[in-house]
């Protein structure tokens, strides 16, 4: 039985469902730019202590990691938060080269919140070009271990501040207390 209630709940899902396929298609290519440049940067950084690694292995799973994230960004996304952050990363993928504090100040005029907006964007670049660093690193194999750094200011949350120095296997999470 078709009522309205149900045909407009069907109707917001599908909506929403393409909504996430045009997320991904714009957060893709930016998100596994950054994952690859993450690889590039890895592999360089070995380079300098004699270490080589084949791009290719890392490269190939930095587009696979940022095809997944991409996903899971769109789906995770609350319905109010998915329609006002379409316009504004649409807006600032469409500027190559527009500064990551454009997208903060788009963001917050969307989300309501520049704290929240500002996380989203660091987090979700940063996250793109750590991911990158570490494929590097498991290809090489020559890196056993991973070291959490921050930039040691006034910026750094209380969480990231307990982790500075923190060193865990490339296979493992890091934890606070």
């Amino acid at each position: 039985i078709c009522t309205a209630n149900n045909f407009t709940e069907v109707a917001l899902l599908k909506f929403f469902d393409g909504w996430a396929n045009e997320l991904l298609i714009v957060l893709l290519p930016k998100l596994e730019r950054n994952a690859r440049r993450g690889v590039t940067q890895g592999a360089d950084d070995l380079l300098k202590f004699g270490i080589g690694v084949d791009y290719l292995a890392p490269s190939t799973e930095a587009a696979k990691w940022a095809r997944q994230w991409a996903e899971k960004l769109g789906k995770d996304m609350g319905l109010t938060s998915r329609a006002r952050a379409q316009s504004a990363i649409a807006n600032w993928l469409s500027r190559p080269g527009a500064p990551l504090e454009e997208l903060v100040q788009e963001l917050a005029l969307s989300i309501g919140d520049r704290e929240r907006a500002a996380a989203v964007a660091i987090t979700e670049t940063t996250r793109a070009w750590a991911a990158g660093n570490q494929m590097a690193w498991e290809e090489s194999g020559a890196v056993a271990a991973q070291e959490w750094r921050t930039n040691r200011d006034e910026l750094v949350c209380p969480i990231c501040r307990e982790l500075q120095g923190a060193r865990v296997k490339l296979d493992r999470l890091f934890h606070s207390q």
